[in-house]
């Protein structure tokens, strides 16, 4: 939880330290940022995959299993990596032609060309937490992601105005502190790996990766498609929100961000589905698996209901606080809060389910999911309301409520149905 609430806060950073560059420095970084966490999603399958294959093969006391899994992800995070550094000129320049402001479509072109530099060290640093991870070495990864933050914010600042030895930037600095901090943080990584006793017991470089390869790249691959096509719907609402006013649009980005933050304590229950899971699915204790799922989903059922009453209790403060000149928007920000707080228990269970289905490696049915409950339901539901009904920024926010709580019926039933047959496989096995 901590780790994703740091990697926010380096998105935070960059946009702060800009901030005296003017509104088209401020607008670049914006919009590259938006681009870049949509092109990043995809590839977070590195680590989760890695997170959930490593626990499976812990679980299985397959030492030559885990060894492999890890180079597989290292070999693919640089590949991938160099790849879009071979594009990142023409894919940045293609997400800025649109861009009106000349200003800001040289500087967001600029920073994400800079941004896409990071991604060899970046996915490799991110394997290397996944692995952790999967050994359920939680605090290591914590502490590692904390340094590169910490970094991140001080080499901003260096090259954004040009302190130490660093000419002046400007918003190409913003780019560059990142760059490096991942450059310092997966040394860190490779240090650790050689260093730490649970992890060199699996550094073998010999091990043969064919009959791993595949197991390993469907689990990665379909790990990081779910989460791109989320990110993707993410943006698609946030386009029907920008044809509704500027109000609807302003009141969004209030509420939206403390979903962000409500939705930090899920994103560890899901991690913790997948490790604990990947460790039953590995020692074949699936009679424990129906019991782990209720009380997992209990316990982010009721810390949600905890964070959601708050966010309930304080939303017309938050709103006004951010809103304090414009009552159309405190009223719309105040509205949306309260769905956003309902709309939160829902997904707070949905990734805990969802985090035991990727323990399974049942990760195609969650891409299938995905697919439907976003962009064949909720997302035409919010069209439709908006631009039929004009039910405004309201209408889709009970939208994504909708794609929450079908997430969580449909994760749920998927489970129900899916436990009894696995444990039929393996007593016949």
């Amino acid at each position: 939880m901590i780790s994703q609430a740091t990697t926010i806060a380096m998105g935070l950073i960059d946009l702060y330290l800009i901030r005296h560059l003017g509104t088209s420095a401020m607008g670049a970084v914006a919009i590259a940022n938006t681009v870049w966490a949509v092109a990043y999603n995809f590839l977070e399958g590195i680590k989760n995959g890695t997170t959930s294959l490593v626990s499976i093969a812990v679980g299985e006391k397959d030492s030559q299993k885990v060894s492999a899994i890890l180079n597989i992800a290292m070999m693919s995070a640089i590949a991938i990596g160099l790849l879009f550094i071979i594009i990142s000129a023409p894919l940045s320049t293609l997400m800025f032609q649109f861009v009106k402001d000349p200003t800001a479509r040289l500087l967001g072109r600029d920073y994400l060309i800079i941004r896409f530099c990071e991604l060899p060290f970046r996915l490799s640093f991110n394997a290397v937490t996944g692995f952790f991870r999967g050994l359920k070495n939680t605090v290591l990864p914590m502490m590692m992601i904390l340094t590169v933050c910490a970094f991140n914010a001080v080499l901003d600042y260096a090259c954004i105005n040009g302190y130490w030895g660093f000419p002046v930037m400007g918003v190409r600095g913003a780019a560059m502190g990142t760059v490096l901090a991942y450059t310092i943080g997966v040394s860190l990584a490779a240090v650790c790996l050689y260093v730490h006793r649970q992890s060199r017991t699996y550094l073998n470089f010999r091990v043969p990766l064919r009959n791993y390869f595949k197991e390993t790249c469907k689990m990665i691959s379909e790990v990081g498609v779910h989460l791109g096509l989320v990110a993707t719907a993410t943006c698609c609402f946030a386009y029907i929100i920008d044809d509704i006013s500027i109000q609807a649009l302003a009141a969004h980005q209030i509420a939206f961000k403390f979903f962000l933050l409500c939705y930090l304590p899920p994103t560890g229950f899901l991690v913790t589905a997948v490790v604990i899971t990947g460790k039953l699915f590995g020692t074949q204790q699936l009679q424990l698996l129906r019991h782990f799922s209720r009380k997992a989903a209990m316990v982010s059922f009721f810390i949600a209901i905890m964070t959601g009453g708050i966010l309930c209790y304080f939303s017309p403060s938050i709103a006004h606080f951010f809103s304090p000149k414009d009552p159309q928007v405190n009223l719309l920000a105040t509205q949306v809060l309260y769905i956003v707080a309902i709309m939160q228990v829902f997904t707070s269970i949905a990734s805990t389910y969802r985090g035991i289905l990727t323990g399974l490696k049942d990760t195609r049915f969650i891409v299938i999911e995905s697919l439907i409950t976003a962009y064949a339901i909720s997302l035409p539901v919010a069209y439709i309301l908006t631009h039929f009904f004009e039910g405004g920024l309201i209408a889709v926010y009970w939208s994504l409520l909708l794609w929450s709580l079908l997430d969580c019926i449909v994760c749920h039933t998927r489970l129900s149905c899916h436990y009894p047959r696995v444990a039929t496989t393996i007593q016949t096995c």
